[in-house]
Parts: structure tokens; C-alpha cells; sequence
């Protein structure tokens, strides 16, 4: 989350992917998700691979 903070167009983007794979919704369903989000699940991959490289690069130290 503190990533897309930092990145506040990429942010924004992503909740207007998210708000409208969820609009007319009343309940979030995984599967309602899955097929909807093209820019969240890199801009998540991407995130969580940069923290991997930060915890593993302190782990080598």
C-alpha cells in the first residue's frame, strides 16, 4: 500500500479498475475480480517482487 501511495496515478488507476469491477456488487467475490483486473494484479506483482528483493538483499548483509 505504501508503494501506491507514493505513486498516486498509479493508485488512482487502480481503484478506478477496482471500483468498476465492483460496481453493482453488494458482496466482493473472488471470482467477480479475477477476470476484471489487468492493471492491479502487475501493479501488486511488481510491488511484491520489489519487496523481495529488499528483504533478501537484507538478508545477504
Amino acid at each position: 500500500m505504501g508503494e501506491l501511495m507514493r505513486n498516486p496515478t498509479v493508485m488512482q488507476k487502480v481503484q478506478e479498475e477496482v471500483r468498476r469491477a465492483l460496481a453493482g456488487h453488494d458482496k466482493v467475490a473472488e471470482g467477480s475480480l479475477t477476470n476484471n483486473l489487468h492493471y492491479f494484479r502487475p501493479v501488486i506483482k511488481e510491488t511484491l517482487l520489489s519487496c523481495e528483493i529488499v528483504l533478501l538483499g537484507l538478508l545477504v548483509i
